[in-house]
């Protein structure tokens, strides 16, 4: 009887995480697929703007171009909704960490679906750009406040959590992207974007939903209860001195072996809280890594823990170039094209690179790649990008099929990236730091995201001034 009934509770645990996953990364993930609906749909809107001027008739009314003459480009990137989707989450996963844990979780997770609300709503009634981008800068507070919460949260449960979150959050992609398209294409559903976004409503009322009645309450997480004032912060346990952390920078110089011996040896001397000081938490990321890197990358680790060196980060600074900065220029004419139309192109590339997110961030409970692999990754990604690029350029790629190919390779890289990292920082934090290394993580891919958003811009700008070339623009 009590095997069936911890059976059901870890089963409801899964499910809970897996909703927490696609429900947080929603907003974001259907963000990104409207950014050229919310440009197009802002130029469109102004008398003088360069894009009434280079958008043709039938383009406007979703059908395929039968010959592309000259290529044409938004005034702003989609890499300016990146930014947007992407900056107030790096603010959150830079800042939050270092306090967070003594914010219940019950009102962290109002705060996420209210932001995700507010997102869907605010770019659906707006008519100027920068409310619209006012509107993804809230799914961004939203995504990147869930991602560190549930990440942490995950230290609470066993480690298939992490499994089911990051096959969540490929679903968000694979789900939020295909609804999106499916909602906006012409030939089939048909809505105009303002009444797909307005659509999806829904998802923020599933996602409260899951927190108080799917999961199950864990006895180390911390209950709020609204008439209990005494309960809206989390008790503050005895917190470990900066004596007890290993003084790992002065010793940096010793041996291989005898870091490790002496590392092992001060972890046994830690105690087991639930919370560490902020200087702690900083040294607890040097801790991490100075038996495995020289004094500049153990300081580099310190102050920018996964940073750029970090494989995750490259693999999500390529591919996100890819997505927000150079895809969009590369789009096919009906008989190249599958007779979609410019904006249904940009759709269905984001639906590709998602169905591979999803598929690689499911398989770690099948294929866990080694510590190594990681490192592979970030090259292939960026010959990815590179491939992208010059066809951007050169349009020597012949039909659209083989870039949704490739479209859907890049999000294998990309997803089989973030679930074994963050599978492996589960499996090696000890106890007691997990929760806050989880959540240090995250910002990770924001980082590689950020300068992503910023390198598409004038990557994007330099696409548009070259001339069109090749067969299938004449």
């Amino acid at each position: 009887m009590t095997s069936s009934k911890t059976i059901n509770t870890s089963i409801r645990d899964l499910v809970a995480f897996w909703i927490f996953g696609l429900a947080n990364n929603y907003a974001y993930v259907v963000m990104l697929s409207a950014a050229s609906d919310i440009i197009a749909r802002q130029e469109t809107s102004l008398p003088h703007s360069p894009q009434a001027g280079h958008t043709n008739a039938s383009t406007q009314q979703g059908h395929c171009e039968e010959r592309i003459l000259v290529k044409t480009c938004h005034h702003l990137p989609t890499g300016a909704v990146l930014l947007a989707d992407i900056l107030p989450a790096l603010l959150i996963k830079l800042t939050f960490p270092f306090f967070m844990q003594r914010i219940p979780f019950g009102l962290r997770h109002f705060v996420v679906c209210s932001l995700q609300a507010i997102s869907y709503l605010v770019v659906s009634f707006s008519n100027s750009i920068y409310v619209s981008l006012i509107g993804v800068a809230a799914a961004s507070l939203g995504s990147g406040l869930g991602e560190i919460c549930y990440l942490g949260l995950s230290a609470h449960y066993s480690k298939s959590t992490i499994s089911a979150w990051s096959s969540g959050t490929g679903g968000a992609g694979i789900i939020g992207a295909m609804a999106y398209a499916v909602l906006t294409e012409p030939k089939l559903a048909g809505l105009t974007p303002s009444t797909a976004l307005l659509s999806m409503l829904i998802v923020p009322v599933v996602f409260g939903i899951t927190y108080w009645f799917v999961l199950t309450r864990s006895p180390t997480v911390h209950t709020m209860k609204l008439l209990q004032v005494d309960t809206w912060l989390v008790p503050k346990p005895l917190n470990v001195h900066n004596k007890h952390i290993p003084e790992c920078i002065d010793s940096m110089n010793n041996s291989t072996i005898s870091k490790k011996a002496h590392l092992e040896d001060e972890n046994r001397k830690i105690a087991q809280p639930e919370t560490l000081s902020f200087a702690a938490k900083l040294r607890i990321i040097a801790v991490k890594h100075y038996n495995l890197f020289s004094l500049k990358f153990t300081i580099m680790q310190m102050f920018s823990p996964f940073a750029l060196h970090d494989p995750l980060s490259l693999v999500y600074y390529a591919e996100y170039l890819i997505n927000q900065g150079i895809v969009e220029t590369i789009y096919f004419d009906c008989s190249h094209g599958f007779s979609l139309s410019k904006a249904s192109q940009y759709r269905w590339y984001q639906v590709l690179y998602q169905v591979g997110v999803f598929i690689s961030r499911s398989s770690v409970n099948l294929i866990e790649l080694p510590s190594w692999a990681l490192y592979i990754l970030p090259v292939l990604q960026m010959v990815n990008a590179l491939v992208f690029f010059f066809d951007s350029i050169y349009n020597y790629i012949p039909h659209i099929a083989l870039i949704f190919s490739l479209i859907l390779v890049e999000g294998l890289f990309g997803g089989a990236s973030y679930v074994n990292t963050f599978n492996l920082v589960h499996k090696e934090a000890l106890p007691h730091v997990r929760e806050f290394s989880l959540s240090i993580t995250s910002l990770s891919d924001s980082l590689g995201i950020v300068f992503s958003a910023l390198s598409s811009i004038p990557v994007h700008s330099y696409i548009c001034d070259v001339p069109a070339r090749n067969s299938h623009y004449y």
